[in-house]
Order: structure tokens, then C-alpha cells, then sequence
């Protein structure tokens, strides 16, 4: 049962689980693949009850990334902090049960990114880079050193990670943002293209129904660049769709309309 979760027959796995526990109520391996099947069916307070139950049992890995990956998926549901907390206490349970796993060390570097906490992100992230070089824990480096500095440091990591996922849109996006601010030499047109992939992979995401916040802000910038170089052709349709996004900043919306009304009214 726990082979099979490994690698992802969670319903075979889930079904074993509910064998060993009709054997043995209290075995944790069976709570730990029940747990499974709760998570894959987006059953999130119930998973996590198997999953507690499970690796209260016995301290496991497998139990304790799981319970991580329960609580990351609560916290995405409902934004309580407490989910957040619960997900890194297992997950720092997980790296003391067996610090060769990746996904407790991605996990916890990935929480810490997410709640600002910069520094505590980059030994936990080292850890997961140096166990599998995964495009996701090189986008959290960027993220992280983007903050911390130095800005080289950050656009190499997002280089990177756009090297191992050339999908990841937010990616292309974060690294534009850095080739703007860090200004140097030749970034421009690596800047510019960095934002039209970062959109047009944006809105492939969005049609999957993952709506993003920064995408508005990336057809802003990509319009905005535009005009610099004179792509007028560019700037339009960039802006165009800016607009169609209902974007809350007034200053921003003001200009686009006007130069949508004037200066780009009659460009193709």
C-alpha cells in the first residue's frame, strides 16, 4: 500500500488501507492509506484525522509528508495560519524521520517564502536543490533572494528554474520584474520577452480555471515596455487586455484609457 503511494495509485493504495483496517482498527499504515484516499478526494478534515492518527502511531516519513501535504491543502481552502503551522511542524517531523526525502524540505522552504520568512527558506531549500533540482524550489530561491538580494542571485535562480519548467508563467513573470529593476545591459529585450511569455502562459493557466493576481499587473508592464521600444501594435493589445481585466489601480486605468483613446486608437 505505501509502494503504491509512492507512485501515485492512490486509489490502490487507499483500498489496501481499508483491507488492513478492517483487520486491525488501530494499524497507523492503514490510517496513512485511508488518509491518502481522503486527500486525493479533497475530503481535507477527514485526511488530516487518518493522517494524525497515523503518524502519532509511528514516526514515519511517508505519514508525516503526507499529513504536511493535508495541511498545505487546508490552508489553501480556507487561509487559516493554523493549517500553515500544523503543515511545517510535520514537515519538520518528516526531515527528522528521513532527511533524504525531497518533498518535506521543498515544502517547508516553499512555507517559509510564502510567510515572508526569507532566511528560514534558504537552508531548507538547499536541502531539497541538492536532493532533486526541481523548477518549483528554484522559482522559492528567486523569490526568496529577490527580497534578500543580491538581484543576480535571484534572476540566476528563476533563470534556472524557467530552464527546468519553461511553463511556469509566474517564473517568466518574477523574472522580468528583476530584469526591469536590475536595468543592465541587453536585459531589455530579455525583459520584454520574459513578460510576453509570463502572459501568454498566464492565460493558458486562467483558462484552466487558476485565476492569477499578477497576470493584470504583467500586461501593465508588457504595454508599457512596449511603448518604450515603439511597438505600438504591441502596447495595444497588451493594454487591451489590461483593461478588459478591470484592473483596481485608477492611475494606471486612467492612462491606459487615454492612450487606448489617443495615441493607439487607430493602430492595428
Amino acid at each position: 500500500g505505501k509502494f503504491f503511494a509512492r507512485h501515485g495509485d492512490i486509489k490502490k493504495a487507499a483500498a489496501i488501507g481499508d483491507t488492513i483496517l478492517m483487520v486491525d482498527p488501530d494499524n497507523p499504515a492503514g490510517h496513512y492509506l485511508r488518509g491518502e484516499g481522503l486527500l486525493a478526494a479533497g475530503k481535507l478534515d477527514e485526511a488530516r484525522t487518518e493522517l494524525t492518527r497515523a503518524s502519532s502511531s509511528d514516526a514515519d516519513v511517508q505519514y508525516f509528508d503526507a499529513l504536511g501535504r493535508a495541511a498545505v491543502a487546508s490552508f489553501a481552502a480556507t487561509n487559516d495560519s493554523k493549517y500553515q503551522e500544523l503543515a511545517i511542524h510535520a514537515y519538520m517531523q518528516a526531515t527528522e524521520a528521513d532527511p533524504t526525502w525531497f518533498n518535506p524540505w521543498a515544502g517547508l522552504g516553499r512555507l517559509h517564502v510564502q510567510r515572508h520568512e526569507f532566511t528560514k527558506s534558504l537552508e531548507e531549500l538547499d536541502h531539497a536543490f541538492k536532493i532533486k533540482q526541481d523548477a518549483e524550489v528554484a522559482f522559492d530561491f528567486g523569490l526568496a533572494y529577490k527580497t534578500l538580494g543580491p538581484q543576480t542571485t535571484a534572476i540566476e535562480w528563476l533563470e534556472t528554474s524557467t530552464k527546468l519548467d519553461p511553463k511556469h508563467a509566474e517564473a517568466w513573470f518574477r523574472l522580468g520584474e528583476l530584469y526591469h529593476d536590475a536595468n543592465r545591459p541587453g536585459d531589455d529585450r530579455k525583459m520584454i520577452d520574459a513578460f510576453e511569455k509570463a502572459t501568454r502562459l498566464g492565460v493558458a493557466e486562467e483558462a484552466q480555471g487558476k485565476p492569477l493576481d499578477w497576470l493584470t499587473d504583467a500586461f501593465y508592464t508588457l504595454g508599457d515596455q512596449y511603448m518604450l521600444v515603439h511597438n505600438e501594435s504591441g502596447a495595444k493589445r497588451a493594454w487591451t487586455k489590461y483593461i478588459e481585466r478591470a484592473p483596481k489601480d485608477q492611475a494606471r486605468y486612467t492612462e491606459v484609457s487615454n492612450a487606448l483613446a489617443t495615441t493607439l486608437k487607430s493602430v492595428p
